[in-house]
């Protein structure tokens, strides 16, 4: 009997295989059929199991590779937490620079001022923007500030900046300037006057020369006068002064002021009057009046010069009158009132005439032609008989 795995002779009574160790399985004796149909069932058998070993296999192998994607898919996690650690790292750490530099007056300050070098004024303007407000009281980053500003026109900032400026430095003549500029081509005045307010020194009041225009000076106080009054009238800056005497605007309807303004009748005067400089731009109008009550002359006082111990009239007696300033006095010897336009007018003493004579006398005031109470006086002079 041979055994059907590999053929070789079996010892009867054996249960297994002395060669092989397999057990014997009881066949007939050799038959071809048998053997061609064993041989068939066997190479089945081998082949089911070929095939049942090569699925375990590529189970096997899939395993592997499902193990080995895994493990793909872990390293390939793994490096990419770490990138992503790195990258936060490296985030982290350009935060915290940037943070730093914007924290940074110096950083802010020399950045604006390499982005003006190269005419970037956007740029410049957000890293010096920056800096104004990291240093609230920095004058270096304004002014360059302000030239960016200036750069691109941008008339509001310009405003905004320089009164800040300003605050900070009342001294600081390129922040008048450049608001004098903007206030004078928009031809807003008022606000150059305003901001001439808070000019502190002589050197910026100076930058308002043309545009603040100094009111008229008036020589005589407002008030009431009893003597005529010369009224003269100046300006500081050798302005034109324009005036009126009856209260009406001296802007529309002045004379222009050439010299002295007399006060010479009885009345009152509201006399407004105003400066007007080169650019035509006008000072405050100011106001001021008076009222004259003049006051004639006084009654003339007569003086009898040269009579003798006994107040007797020698020929050689004269008749002096009393001529306060600018007044004259006229006289006559027939008791009629001296009329200014035909009487004698009184220069020296006079001779009195021979007889009894009625002197009369008044005194009129030059300016205001106000007359005196008349004097009169009687005078006897008979010449002594040798």
């Amino acid at each position: 009997m041979k055994c059907s795995h590999c053929g070789a002779t079996i010892e009867e009574g054996k249960v297994y295989c002395s060669k092989c160790g397999k057990e014997i399985q009881m066949v007939p004796d050799y038959n071809a059929f048998e053997e061609d149909l064993l041989t068939q069932i066997f190479a089945e058998e081998n082949a089911q199991k070929l095939s049942e070993q090569n699925q375990s296999d590529k189970k096997r192998d899939l395993r592997k590779q499902e193990q080995m994607k895994k493990k793909k898919l872990y390293l390939i996690a793994g490096i990419s937490i770490a990138v992503i650690l790195i990258l936060i790292c490296i985030v982290l750490i350009v935060a915290a620079n940037r943070n730093k530099n914007a924290n940074s007056y110096d950083y802010q300050y020399k950045k604006g001022v390499l982005a003006v070098a190269d005419k970037d004024y956007k740029s410049a303007i957000e890293y010096l923007e920056r800096a104004t407000v990291l240093d609230e009281d920095d004058l270096d980053s304004r002014l360059l500030l302000l030239e960016c500003y200036q750069a691109i026109g941008d008339e509001n900032a310009i405003i905004v900046l320089c009164h800040e400026i300003i605050n900070i430095d009342p001294s600081c003549k390129q922040a008048y300037e450049a608001l004098i500029e903007i206030y004078d081509k928009n031809g807003d005045v008022d606000s150059i006057v305003k901001l001439s307010e808070s000019a502190k020194d002589d050197n910026i009041m100076a930058l308002f020369d043309a545009y603040i225009v100094t009111s008229p000076l008036f020589s005589v106080e407002a008030g009431t006068y009893d003597t005529v009054q010369e009224l003269q009238l100046t300006s500081s800056k050798d302005n034109d002064i324009f005036y009126t005497l009856d209260g009406s605007d001296p802007k529309s309807g002045g004379y222009k002021y050439s010299g002295a303004i007399l006060l010479e009748n009885m009345g009152s005067y509201t006399i407004k009057a105003v400066c007007k400089n080169a650019k035509g731009l006008y000072s405050e109008v100011v106001e001021k009046n008076y009222i004259l009550e003049l006051k004639a002359p006084d009654k003339p006082v007569v003086t009898l010069l040269y009579a003798d111990a006994d107040g007797n009239i020698t020929e050689q007696s004269r008749i002096e009158i009393t001529v306060p300033e600018n007044c004259s006095a006229y006289y006559s010897w027939d008791e009629s009132t001296p009329d200014p336009s035909s009487a004698d007018k009184y220069y020296n003493p006079i001779s009195i005439p021979e007889g009894n004579n009625i002197l009369t006398v008044i005194i009129v005031d030059e300016k205001t032609k106000l007359e005196s109470d008349i004097y009169r006086g009687n005078f006897v002079y008979q010449q002594q008989n040798e």
